[in-house]
């Protein structure tokens, strides 16, 4: 049910008109006259050079091509990835601190959202530098890392209080993640659609990812024993990153030979005398 309602939801936000800057100024200004008479007089002159084209509601379809590259299929199933090892993590973290230690699993729980939240603050004013710095693929492998190191130090760990130190992931896990995700939308999404696509990778990570992860940690959970689902995860995230480095390399070299081919083309049109 949390799967088709997720789905559901993507699909209809996929609709959602939203207005430009230019729209949000013209209606908060509308007191001001003379910006109001500067707006009217350049929206004539466009008027003038570019004929009216009719907006239609179905620029859905647009980002449909893009299902057909490679790379954005990549970038899709990672975000699920991520998506789906949320599942592992809230609500059965707690839980399964609730029941190896009860008399200090409430303060536990507060501490730990004490820090989450700390470290994903400080990562959203730094996310665009280490972005920038260390390139978005490198990124996306230290967040797999970072749910390596937080699943594996689940599965081993049994004192809670020794858990808080692994809280400081979520620093990669989510504001690195959160920030990536929205500057690898913007990048690839068609002209004008880059908050439509933001919701649907948004909404396949935290939306449908994240709900094929609770099914799949409901299943281990109750089935298994319960520290296993940590284990299971953490491979799953190895398994993961060892992929998505293998493509890293593949596509740098198909890059690398691409430039290599296009150099020798430029020095057989232009040979040295």
């Amino acid at each position: 049910m949390f799967v088709a309602s997720s789905i559901l939801t993507v699909i209809i936000t996929s609709f959602v008109r939203i207005r430009s800057d230019k729209h949000n100024a013209e209606k908060s200004n509308q007191d001001d006259l003379s910006v109001i008479e500067e707006l009217t007089e350049t929206s004539v002159d466009e008027n003038e050079e570019k004929p009216k084209t009719k907006n239609s509601p179905f620029k859905i379809c647009a980002i449909l091509p893009l299902l057909k590259n490679f790379d954005v299929m990549v970038f899709l199933t990672t975000t699920f990835l991520w998506g789906t090892s949320y599942g592992g993590m809230d609500p059965y973290l707690l839980l399964y601190i609730d029941e190896i230690s009860p008399c200090v699993s409430h303060s536990i729980v507060g501490y730990m959202s004490l820090i989450t939240s700390t470290v994903e603050v400080i990562a959203l004013f730094v996310a665009h530098k280490l972005i920038k710095c260390f390139g978005t693929k490198i990124s996306s492998i230290l967040i797999f890392i970072a749910f390596i190191i937080r699943f594996t130090g689940y599965y081993f760990i049994r004192r809670p209080y020794l858990l808080l130190p692994l809280e400081t992931m979520h620093f990669f896990n989510f504001g690195i993640l959160y920030v990536l995700i929205a500057q690898q939308a913007l990048e690839i999404a068609p002209s004008g659609l880059s908050g439509t696509l933001q919701g649907i990778v948004y909404g396949t990570s935290f939306g449908l990812g994240r709900g094929v992860g609770l099914l799949i940690s409901l299943f281990i959970y109750t089935r298994m024993k319960k520290r296993y689902l940590f284990l299971i995860y953490a491979l799953f995230n190895l398994v993961g990153v060892i992929i998505y480095s293998i493509y890293c390399l593949l596509s740098k070299r198909r890059s690398s030979s691409s430039f290599n081919t296009n150099g020798n083309h430029i020095f057989k049109l232009f040979p040295h005398k």
